[in-house]
């Protein structure tokens, strides 16, 4: 007999025996073998092929043995699987950070050695940012848009690939700056202005290249000499300057542009160089006691730029500067008790409450608590003055109807003697209601919304004060009240009245007959009021809904 043969006592082969072992599917089957391999052995005789069967069974259980290792091994994990909590896959990428460079007065500059520049005629458009292998987009520089319908014109993000590295209180996407970035960013963007919204994408990332072009050596704005930075032809006017430090406002005006469509001075960007070094520039004229400039206009302008660039980067060299910026602005405003009721051009002057000023004031907290920095229950203090000032010019105001009754707001208020003079500012004051938790129905918010639109909106008068539509974006996105019927008029003339040139005035605006106060201090503030005006749909969340 060979070892193949069946053993008449057996109703099964040793071939089998193997064979239903490999096939076993659990500890049972493997018993079942085993038990049937060791009746085939008792009943076998001992002495038939003796040496045969030893090497056989020496083999077999060797394999059968590992077999049924893994076979319990495996069977044991799968029935317990979900006992198991297995960690995540972590991947991370490790890369060469430069040192912090420690700088006294310029605590962001960039090192000449940490910049790799992308090929441009204009090198302040393009640099690489520190972190490597990060492609971005390159800007061109021929400033010039399509014509066509506005469906139809093509507009890509000018920072990247839609990276989100914003931290912070006030940043990332559940903070107020979160839909200044990436795929919030364009989903902001079609949601306020639907059709509109390559168009309105397509003139502020042109007039963002104005900028660039027209940036100081030093990382400033200027007021008078900025056409001087430009290298194209056909240059545009110098400015008439304003009293203060008109240098310090228009950078800070200008940062705030590229902070309010995502360009911080940290994350992989287009303009985080032109950023950084405007950010440069501003805390560079702070002094010891945290002032900027000469006055608390320009002082709040630039308190609001470095807070919204720290609370969008979380870069902990501003917040020194920052907190004391912030220190000095509740120090100089005047007080009625313990509230903070508003600032004067220069010291605390309780005589006269001036909101021009006031409303930059409250836009400095705003962005200051965003950023986490202590600002002592300012915003209570700010709508005692709001609702103490309306109250004084509107005696009427209790027989007031929301729908149709529009009230006023005073440009300025003498908390003295109780009196208000020159009742124009009434989008300052729906705008500032809209950041301190007003909602629609309100009668206070309303009617000065319904004085808004109706000296602004319904005659078109918003052409002729770039100012008045800055602040009107903001008090009707916030809102949401009326902002479409805003957005379908304004949208379409910024794009109608931007050069579309490559020369010194393309990307930036031909504005006649503006007639606000200190229009004509320089093209540059009035460009940025478009430019802020235009960047309003992703610039806040809106903070009612």
């Amino acid at each position: 007999m060979t070892d193949t043969e069946p053993v008449d006592s057996l109703l099964i082969t040793p071939a089998q025996i193997e064979s239903k072992l490999c096939e076993a599917e659990n500890n049972e089957d493997l018993k079942d073998s085993f038990n049937e391999l060791d009746n085939y052995l008792d009943r076998e005789d001992k002495d038939y092929n003796k040496r045969k069967v030893g090497a056989w069974l020496i083999s077999f259980a060797t394999h059968a043995f590992i077999g049924l290792l893994f076979s319990i091994i495996v069977f044991t994990q799968m029935n317990n699987e979900d006992k198991w909590e297995y960690p995540p896959i972590q991947t991370q990428t490790v890369i060469d950070q430069p040192p912090v460079v420690k700088q006294e007065k310029l605590p962001i500059k960039l090192e000449k050695e940490d910049v790799v520049k992308i090929e441009n005629p204009d090198p302040r458009a393009d640099d690489k940012p520190i972190i490597p292998n990060i492609e971005i987009a390159q800007v061109d520089t021929e400033i010039e848009l399509p014509k066509g319908e506005l469906d139809n014109v093509s507009v890509s993000e000018l920072g990247g690939k839609g990276f989100n590295f914003a931290i912070g209180v006030g940043a990332g996407g559940g903070g107020i700056y979160g839909n200044r970035f990436g795929g919030n960013k364009r989903k902001a963007a079609i949601s306020g202005y639907g059709p509109r919204a390559r168009g309105a994408e397509s003139v502020i990332n042109n007039g963002l290249r104005w900028l660039v072009k027209h940036q100081g050596a030093q990382g400033e704005w200027q007021a008078v000499d900025y056409y001087k930075n430009c290298d194209a032809d056909n240059k545009c006017e110098p400015g008439q300057g304003n009293k203060g430090d008109t240098t310090i406002a228009l950078t800070a005006y200008s940062c705030l542009s590229f902070l309010a469509n995502g360009y911080d001075h940290s994350s992989p960007n287009t303009f985080r160089n032109v950023v950084a070094k405007g950010l440069d520039y501003i805390i560079s004229q702070q002094k010891a006691d945290g002032s900027f400039g000469e006055r608390m206009y320009e002082h709040a302008i630039a308190t609001q730029c470095i807070s919204e660039a720290l609370a969008m980067s979380n870069d902990s060299r501003l917040r020194e500067p920052a907190t004391k910026a912030v220190k000095f602005l509740l120090m100089q405003s005047a007080n009625s008790g313990s509230n903070t009721i508003g600032w004067d051009y220069t010291s605390p002057n309780p005589s006269r409450i001036d909101y021009s000023i006031t409303g930059w004031g409250l836009f400095a907290l705003k962005a200051a608590h965003s950023a986490g920095i202590d600002v002592k229950g300012s915003m209570g203090g700010m709508k005692y003055s709001i609702e103490n000032s309306w109250k004084l010019a509107n005696p009427n105001y209790k027989n007031l109807d929301s729908y149709t009754g529009k009230s006023v707001f005073p440009y300025v208020w003498n908390s003295v003697k109780s009196v208000t003079e020159k009742d124009h500012l009434s989008f300052v004051a729906a705008t500032s209601l809209s950041f301190l938790g007003h909602k629609p129905g309100d009668i206070m918010l309303d009617t000065l919304l319904n004085d808004m639109n109706a000296r602004f909106l319904d005659n078109d008068e918003y052409k002729n004060n770039a100012y008045a539509l800055y602040y009107a974006s903001l008090a009707t996105f916030n809102t949401q009240t009326k902002f479409k019927e805003w957005s379908e008029k304004f949208v379409p003339y910024l794009i109608d009245i931007q050069y579309k040139t490559s020369d010194c005035h393309g990307g930036t605006f031909d504005y006649p007959n503006q007639k606000f106060h200190g229009w004509d201090t320089s093209r540059v503030l009035i460009h940025n009021y478009y430019l802020l005006a235009l960047s309003v749909v992703y610039r806040y969340k809106i903070t009612l809904h």
